[in-house]
């Protein structure tokens, strides 16, 4: 049989196309349903682009693909209409073969460019950085709406609970939103959007649009800019993001895997101090451990890597934590 294919046409319409290719490659892999079906997730994860209403879809977390699950979904038409094991499966021959290749071009000469493709290939929680190779290749923008942020707002302002919060419930939460590209933008390109709650990635879309306009996308990043720079303090400070990998500093090369799911910022958004990690195959999770307890180090390579900087006192944390 033969492989999938490597490449994607640069441009948006390249996503579409690769999916379509792929379906007819093999006929009988890929099955349809008779009827387009978009599941959408509780009425609570509901959230606000400028005045839109984005509704976050069921999207399938299958060998920790729902990254590529969720661009998929929110890029071809064709990928949304498969059943799920046909989606199961395309994901992850997307993951193996055009994202790899992207992202490894994307990261050439990057000291961890074997960390990266390692990471992409066992099948574990992949990092948010590597859509920016997407984003580029295929010239379009990433807005990613962050449950856990939502969550963490909404405690902020209940605590203040001042009159001017009050005035705000019913506006977007500018400071959920993520540009994927940072302090950049693709000029002139839509942008699609996802939802993420606590390193699961889910598509998202407005009524039958999966797509937002430059215009709007623009709108929301001027406004989380104005915000931020209004209160630079607030900033969220941290050198982890969701899907980093983390190793026991003593067991790199044998030992389980964990991936950091979620951080918490002091005061709602300022300085990172504490992370939610998890196993791979999500056996075990722990919550707020403190930043503290991490690290980076390097090895002989110099290849850089998250490792568990004091695991003694990480063990005597989480027995406290059990005894609370």
């Amino acid at each position: 049989m033969d492989e999938p294919s490597k490449i994607i046409d640069a441009n948006f319409e390249g996503l579409e196309k690769w999916v379509a290719d792929e379906f007819d490659r093999e006929p009988g892999t890929y099955i349809k349903s008779p009827t387009l079906v978009l599941n959408p997730l509780p009425l609570e994860t509901k959230f606000k682009i400028i005045d839109q209403d984005w509704t976050p879809l069921q999207t399938s977390g299958n060998q920790n693909d729902c990254m590529i699950h969720s661009l998929l979904m929110d890029s071809s038409l064709t990928f949304r209409q498969l059943d799920d094991e046909s989606k199961n499966i395309m994901a992850h021959f997307f993951r193996n073969y055009p994202f790899l290749q992207i992202v490894s071009d994307y990261f050439q000469g990057n000291s961890e460019l074997a960390l990266i493709r390692n990471t992409i290939t066992s099948n574990v929680f992949l990092k948010q950085e590597y859509l920016i190779a997407i984003c580029n290749h295929c010239q379009f923008n990433i807005l990613i709406f962050s449950a856990e942020r939502r969550r963490e707002d909404s405690a902020e302002r209940r605590r203040e609970d001042s009159a001017e919060r009050r005035r705000e419930e019913n506006n977007p939460y500018y400071l959920c939103f993520e540009n994927v590209l940072e302090d950049n933008i693709i000029e002139d390109k839509n942008a699609i959007v996802m939802y993420n709650d606590s390193g699961h990635f889910s598509a998202a879309c407005n009524n039958v649009n999966f797509d937002l306009s430059f215009v709007n996308f623009f709108e929301v990043i001027e406004q989380i800019q104005n915000l931020y720079s209004s209160m630079k303090d607030h900033k969220p400070i941290c050198e982890y993001k969701d899907g980093d990998i983390f190793y026991n500093k003593d067991e790199v090369d044998d030992g389980p895997q964990w991936v950091c799911t979620g951080r918490t910022f002091q005061n709602g958004h300022n300085n990172c101090i504490s992370l939610k990690i998890q196993t791979n195959d999500g056996t075990l999770i722990y919550k707020e451990v403190p930043i503290r307890f991490f690290n980076k180090s390097q090895l002989e390579d110099g290849t850089i890597i998250n490792i568990f900087d004091n695991v003694f006192f990480i063990i005597l944390y989480i027995i406290f934590l059990k005894k609370l």
